[in-house]
């Protein structure tokens, strides 16, 4: 049975090489707007910029304090809303055991924006279900091979 204690923990420096590892799993990246394993240096430059920026929150998931994934924060550019793009790598390990659903809803309760958008692949079934189970509705093709969902509070 799955704890509700489930955490968002912020990455810091320490979580490179996680973060570079769960990158690096077979099939972890089929669905990615780049599928391709990046490079070790080329994953420390992004992870560097990504902790340095103000407009990227990258968070653990945590359960029993364990490490199930990684959800990030990604603050789009708005004159009118708060957005943030929202990606999600859950560790195979626990797939479907119900942490992206569980993750989508609690990043959505702690954070205080107005909208998220998802990009996700459209041969990823199980990640248009999750986050429609999360009110996360289809709102247009984003580029070949990938769609866009929002979500809005209120």
């Amino acid at each position: 049975m799955i704890n509700d204690a489930l955490e968002l923990i912020l990455v810091n420096e320490t979580d490179l090489d996680y973060l570079y590892n769960l990158q690096c799993i077979e099939g972890i990246r089929k669905f990615a707007l780049d599928s391709n394993i990046p490079k070790y240096d080329d994953h420390i430059k992004w992870f560097n910029n990504k902790l340095k920026s103000d407009t990227t929150k990258i968070f653990k998931i945590v359960d029993n304090d364990i490490i199930i994934g990684v959800v990030r924060l990604d603050s789009l550019l708005d004159s009118t809303e708060s957005i943030a793009e929202i990606s999600l790598t859950i560790d195979p390990k626990y797939a479907g055991k119900g942490y992206a659903k569980r993750t989508i809803n609690k990043i959505i309760k702690v954070t205080d924006l107005d909208a998220y958008h998802a990009v996700i692949h459209e041969s990823n079934i199980a990640s248009q279900k999750v986050f429609s189970a999360n009110r996360f509705s289809y709102n247009s093709l984003y580029c070949p091979k990938f769609n866009l969902y929002i979500y809005r509070k209120g």
